[in-house]
């Protein structure tokens, strides 16, 4: 039997007329490459610490939070590693610091979650919110505060988990996660705002009747096409995980459907994302002992390929 990746190489060889894009991912908080043909993992970096990476458009560099302090960009190509902005966080990682950097698709700005503990008025408060920064460091500022948090809890209670923007480079959709309990029952709540930070849409959360609660996380846009991944919150009632494929207006394309494996409501499929030129979607299935990213047909349902211990994945634009 053909392993995963040479199974989806297979496939894009009877493919005619499409160049095979290269796949980022994380593995052990550094960043790697998958090429397909010939199949092979490169990596990239080796001091660790990169995580929730970002193509520029052009598909020559990665833009990454590390460690929660730092800006970062790598040239895939040079291998040239260049600092944008530091300092962003406290040396000691928690829930303060910046995440879910997104590189803007005109190029010249990343937008980013920003979380800080600030003292007003002689009261400790939190700090929720995006911000923006010029791809060369410059014009660093906050231009919107994230809902659905308490400012002065004693806990930060929403977390930004991914900002994905539209194909007309307009509207930001920004992917809340709440922390410690807040909201009702679990799941990943959007926001829209323009680039100049107006809010289009209150946070709301993304209902499945057929499997509520839920939790959702990480949803992204490429196109009309919307991809979801579900996991049931009961694992005894449910054990399956589910990755949905959304047309405009939310009509279901696809449901990909992972059976879970330890079925103690850990396991997930996060972070997918979409290649739509080959029809594939990669997404990442964690809870495991090692994080897979799995890869599918998703006008098949079919898996066409898988990538061990990986997270974090990421179609390289074309650079053409």
């Amino acid at each position: 039997m053909l392993p995963r990746t040479a199974l989806l190489t297979l496939w894009l060889a009877l493919a005619p007329g499409l160049a095979t894009p290269d796949l980022a991912f994380v593995r052990d908080e550094n960043l790697w490459l998958h090429r397909f043909e010939p199949a092979q993992d490169l990596q990239l970096t080796k001091a660790g610490g990169y995580g929730t990476p970002s193509w520029t458009p052009d598909g020559k560099a990665l833009v990454f939070v590390r460690n929660g302090r730092n800006i970062e960009r790598f040239d895939v190509d040079s291998r040239q590693l260049t600092t944008i902005v530091a300092g962003l966080g406290p040396v000691e990682q928690g829930v303060e610091g910046c995440s879910a950097a997104a590189v803007h698709p005109g190029g010249t700005a990343i937008w980013f979650s920003r979380v800080r503990r600030l003292r007003v008025q002689g009261e400790e408060v939190w700090d929720n919110a995006i911000w923006r920064v010029g791809l060369d460091g410059s014009g660093l500022r906050k231009i919107l505060q994230v809902q659905g948090i308490s400012p002065r809890s004693e806990t930060m209670n929403a977390l930004v988990e991914r900002i994905v923007w539209s194909g007309d480079a307009r509207v930001a959709t920004i992917g809340v996660q709440p922390h410690h309990g807040w909201g009702v029952g679990r799941g990943v709540y959007l926001t829209c705002c323009d680039v100049n930070g107006v809010e289009r849409e209150a946070v709301v959360p993304l209902a499945y009747q057929e499997c509520n609660p839920v939790v959702a996380s990480t949803p992204v846009r490429r196109g009309d096409v919307l991809a979801w991944p579900v996991t049931p919150m009961d694992p005894a009632e449910r054990p399956e995980l589910f990755l949905d494929l959304l047309a405009p207006g939310h009509r279901r394309l696809r449901r990909i459907t992972q059976p879970a494996e330890i079925r103690d409501n850990q396991e997930q499929l996060v972070w997918p994302d979409l290649w739509l030129g080959g029809k594939l979607v990669a997404a990442a299935w964690t809870g495991r002992e090692q994080p897979t990213v799995r890869i599918w047909n998703y006008a098949s349902g079919e898996l066409a390929g898988e990538i061990a211990n990986a997270d974090t994945p990421l179609w390289r634009p074309s650079r053409g």
